[in-house]
């Protein structure tokens, strides 16, 4: 699930991926895009809980019209793209 609020300029993105455990199996790795561009490639070492992980960015330049990308990769195999229009 991804959200923007237009008056922070705040990216949000939960990343739902169950796990049994957290510090072996976890999404490692979470690319941020902006029309397009990769704009973000934020590396992590373990998941936020058993159920998902959250991810705030701030998108200072962000205007109506843009479109967000994010994408989440699994440390043991898979990715999971969303997009957002702003």
């Amino acid at each position: 699930k991804i959200t923007f609020d237009p008056k922070t300029k705040i990216l949000n993105a939960e990343i739902i991926h169950g796990v049994s455990n957290p510090n072996a199996h976890y999404i490692k790795k979470v690319d941020v895009s902006l029309n397009g561009k990769e704009i973000i490639e934020q590396s992590i070492s373990r998941q936020d809980n058993f159920n998902s992980q959250t991810v705030s960015y701030l998108m200072g330049d962000a205007k109506a019209g843009d479109v967000f990308s994010v994408e989440g990769y699994c440390s043991i195999s898979g990715k999971l793209k969303k997009q957002l229009k702003y």
